[in-house]
């Protein structure tokens, strides 16, 4: 590891001050701003802005974290030009069908806030140290919601149903490629460099389509907070933070 690198797997005393410390910080500028009074326009975007943070830390790790794993060897700007690339693509799609809207539809049942309380404020910066403490959470459970929605239970209940289909299909799927080649899960297994180059091919799609999946599913947990038509200087800055977060 380079010198004055984080390592986020084993963060020292110092990282740990420093995030702490950030946190702490934005916690309470963000009390601060709402006791004043300050906008929930603005105090909304700022939300976003952390819920970025936070999901990219959380969501985006259990998506696509395994695929980021097993590609140490490809430069980062790699990763982030195709994954970055395909959350504004899905997201401009949205944006342009959609009538300026970018939750796809996830957001239909739930009324739209014009005024945030204290605790769907502070949601983001409880959800960062979570994950900083390596806990997994629904952000459809802690951030969602609080907004309440009609369907809430129903969205919740997908999304269990759902870890417990991916699990099933991951262990099915493991099964028959052990099957189908055996020598591959040797300890002395010699690669063949054509199978190798056709199965990291293969990685690269299935991670995309799982990252357009999963901004298909969960953007609303985050989007809550953002104006439900966005213009398109509006657009622009919450895919900059988006990306940024990344």
């Amino acid at each position: 590891m380079k010198q004055n690198e984080i390592d986020f797997q084993h963060p020292s005393i110092r990282d740990q001050i420093r995030f702490y410390s950030l946190v702490a910080i934005s916690g309470i500028l963000m009390i601060v701003s709402y006791q004043f009074g300050l906008s929930s326009y603005y105090l909304g975007w700022f939300a976003f802005f952390i819920s970025a943070f936070s999901v990219a830390g959380n969501d985006a790790v259990q998506t696509v974290g395994t695929f980021i794993e097993s590609k140490k060897n490809v430069h980062w700007i790699s990763k982030l030009v195709v994954l970055g690339g395909t959350v504004i693509v899905i997201f401009l799609i949205a944006w342009i069908w959609n009538d300026a809207q970018i939750h796809f539809g996830r957001l239909e049942n739930f009324p739209e806030v014009r005024r945030f309380n204290l605790i769907q404020l502070l949601a983001p910066l409880i959800l960062v140290v979570i994950t900083r403490l390596k806990s997994p959470i629904s952000t459809t459970f802690l951030i969602l919601g609080l907004f309440g929605g009609s369907n809430i239970e129903k969205m919740l209940t997908k999304s269990f149903f759902g870890y417990g289909i991916a699990f099933g299909i991951a262990i099915l799927v493991w099964g028959i490629l052990v099957k189908v080649d055996p020598k591959e899960y040797k300890e002395d297994h010699v690669p063949d460099l054509k199978s190798e180059k056709r199965w990291a091919l293969f990685q690269w799609l299935s991670t995309i389509y799982l990252w357009v999946a999963w901004l298909r599913q969960d953007a609303a947990n985050i989007v809550v907070y953002l104006p439900r038509q966005l213009s398109i200087l509006e657009f622009i800055l919450a895919m900059v933070m988006l990306v940024a977060a990344l």
